[in-house]
Protein backbone atom coordinates (compact mmCIF):
# COMPACT_ATOMS: atom_id res chain seq x y z
CA UNK A 1 0.00 0.00 0.00
CA UNK A 2 1.34 3.75 -0.80
CA UNK A 3 -0.47 6.81 0.35
CA UNK A 4 0.14 10.25 -0.79
CA UNK A 5 1.38 12.96 2.10
CA UNK A 6 1.41 16.82 2.78
CA UNK A 7 4.27 17.95 5.00
CA UNK A 8 3.76 21.75 4.67
CA UNK A 9 1.92 23.62 7.29
CA UNK A 10 0.62 20.32 8.73
CA UNK A 11 0.95 16.49 8.37
CA UNK A 12 -2.07 14.93 6.12
CA UNK A 13 -2.25 11.66 4.64
CA UNK A 14 -4.25 10.89 0.97
CA UNK A 15 -6.51 7.86 0.99
CA UNK A 16 -4.51 3.99 0.97
CA UNK A 17 -4.14 2.61 -2.22
CA UNK A 18 -2.60 -0.17 -3.52
CA UNK A 19 1.14 -0.05 -4.69
CA UNK A 20 1.68 -3.13 -7.07
CA UNK A 21 -1.43 -4.36 -9.26
CA UNK A 22 0.73 -7.73 -10.14
CA UNK A 23 0.50 -11.02 -7.79
CA UNK A 24 3.70 -11.75 -6.18
CA UNK A 25 5.32 -14.65 -4.57
CA UNK A 26 4.87 -14.16 -0.23
CA UNK A 27 7.33 -16.11 1.80
CA UNK A 28 6.08 -19.16 1.72
CA UNK A 29 7.49 -20.40 5.20
CA UNK A 30 5.95 -17.68 6.92
CA UNK A 31 9.01 -17.16 8.69
CA UNK A 32 9.19 -13.05 8.44
CA UNK A 33 12.12 -12.96 6.16
CA UNK A 34 10.98 -10.49 3.56
CA UNK A 35 10.49 -12.15 -0.15
CA UNK A 36 11.51 -8.41 -1.79
CA UNK A 37 14.74 -6.61 -1.93
CA UNK A 38 15.16 -3.10 -2.82
CA UNK A 39 17.72 -1.36 -5.15
CA UNK A 40 20.78 0.14 -3.62
CA UNK A 41 19.90 3.52 -4.68
CA UNK A 42 16.24 3.00 -3.21
CA UNK A 43 14.29 3.65 -6.63
CA UNK A 44 13.25 0.26 -7.18
CA UNK A 45 11.64 -3.03 -5.75
CA UNK A 46 12.80 -6.55 -6.88
CA UNK A 47 10.33 -9.40 -6.44
CA UNK A 48 9.13 -12.47 -8.32
CA UNK A 49 5.59 -12.15 -9.88
CA UNK A 50 3.26 -14.87 -10.85
CA UNK A 51 0.73 -15.19 -13.57
CA UNK A 52 -2.37 -15.24 -11.04
CA UNK A 53 -2.81 -15.64 -7.20
CA UNK A 54 -2.66 -19.82 -6.70
CA UNK A 55 -5.73 -21.14 -4.78
CA UNK A 56 -5.09 -22.23 -1.18
CA UNK A 57 -5.78 -25.65 -0.03
CA UNK A 58 -8.09 -26.53 2.59
CA UNK A 59 -8.33 -30.22 4.18
CA UNK A 60 -11.50 -30.79 6.17
CA UNK A 61 -11.12 -34.13 8.44
CA UNK A 62 -15.05 -35.14 9.00
CA UNK A 63 -14.62 -38.05 12.20
CA UNK A 64 -11.73 -37.33 13.20
CA UNK A 65 -12.04 -38.63 16.97
CA UNK A 66 -13.25 -42.16 15.79
CA UNK A 67 -10.22 -42.15 13.22
CA UNK A 68 -7.87 -41.32 16.44
CA UNK A 69 -9.98 -44.37 18.71
CA UNK A 70 -9.42 -46.19 15.82
CA UNK A 71 -5.60 -45.85 15.63
CA UNK A 72 -4.73 -45.59 19.11
CA UNK A 73 -6.57 -49.01 19.73
CA UNK A 74 -4.14 -50.95 17.41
Amino acid sequence: MVVDVQLRDSFRAGQPRPLFGDFYERDAGNNGIPNYDVTPDGERFVMVRRDAPTQGELVVVLNWVEELRRLLSN
